[in-house]
């Protein structure tokens, strides 16, 4: 990496419980990412967009020169999946394709080049069946190549990353690779990050930066946990990835249940002032030394 470029999610803390990600949500948060230096961004929560909208949230961006850098798509990973009683019982495998075709259609309408997306944990047990999610990534993998997207399968959950290397490496395609989360591989403890970014090499295609204290998925910007940046910072430096350094932050449904109170209140705008601006110290200070 050459570069620090930085990007982040895009979220809106004027958002309450009941309020989807419009296009006016989207559009009027514009401004302050631009504001704050962030160049690139990524957006969720598609499902209340349209390939007009995305239309529109790419030509707002372009006046601004933001890059659209990637997507969320829809997911099925909330406990239980779709078995009975879980957060989608009653769905089917159809309705999971259709609902990321759709998500495939706005990312190509944003001009996004990457589809972020969790593994389909749709039955409670095996999450890891290797031969099941083989044949429901290649086929994700057909759908996102068809709207000039590269699938980064996301980590979330402990063991998801050993099995998503095997993923990637059984599908090998160059448009299918791995997105890093750092907020859920450290809350996790699978190991040191640093170490994993080494060992992804040209796996990884892009990434979700954020912080937490090692017990909760606080999604806090990089600095306001646990997490060792500098070990994280060179081996990005090091490594073979060229992507922005995408942060994950996020609005009140997640906030309300980090660890730490105080940060439970943060404002957004802060935490967009202040990670980036800690990532790009890190960054220059590692540069010094080469």
């Amino acid at each position: 990496m050459k570069y620090c470029n930085i990007g982040c999610c895009i979220n809106n803390d004027n958002l309450k419980d009941d309020d989807a990600f419009t296009l006016d949500r989207y559009l009027e948060m514009l401004p302050l990412y631009r504001e704050v230096d962030i160049r690139h961004i990524e957006l969720s929560s598609l499902m209340d967009l349209s390939e007009e909208d995305g239309v529109k949230i790419r030509k707002a961006c372009n006046l601004l020169g933001i890059s659209v850098w990637s997507i969320h798509s829809e997911h099925f990973n909330e406990e239980g999946g779709m078995s009975p009683g879980g957060a989608y019982a009653g769905c089917t495998m159809e309705e999971y394709f259709e609902k990321q075709i759709h998500c495939a259609k706005v990312a190509h309408a944003l001009t996004a080049p990457i589809f972020v997306c969790h593994l389909p944990n749709y039955t409670k047990s095996p999450r890891f069946d290797l031969e099941r999610n083989l044949q429901i990534m290649t086929r994700l993998a057909d759908i996102t190549r068809q709207y000039d997207l590269t699938l980064a399968l996301e980590n979330c959950l402990p063991g998801d990353m050993e099995h998503i290397i095997r993923l990637v490496d059984k599908i090998n395609r160059p448009d299918v690779g791995i997105n890093l989360d750092t907020g859920h591989y450290f809350v996790t403890k699978e190991g040191d990050i640093a170490e994993c970014i080494r060992r992804l090499g040209k796996r990884l295609v892009t990434l979700h930066l954020h912080d937490n204290f090692g017990h909760h998925d606080d999604h806090q910007a990089p600095g306001f946990g646990c997490i060792d940046w500098p070990s994280v910072v060179k081996a990005l430096k090091e490594s073979p990835y060229e992507g922005p350094l995408m942060l994950e932050l996020t609005c009140k449904p997640v906030k309300r249940n980090r660890e730490d109170q105080f940060l439970r209140k943060f404002p957004l705008e802060k935490e967009l002032r202040m990670g980036p601006a800690y990532l790009r110290s890190i960054f220059q200070a590692i540069s010094a030394q080469y």
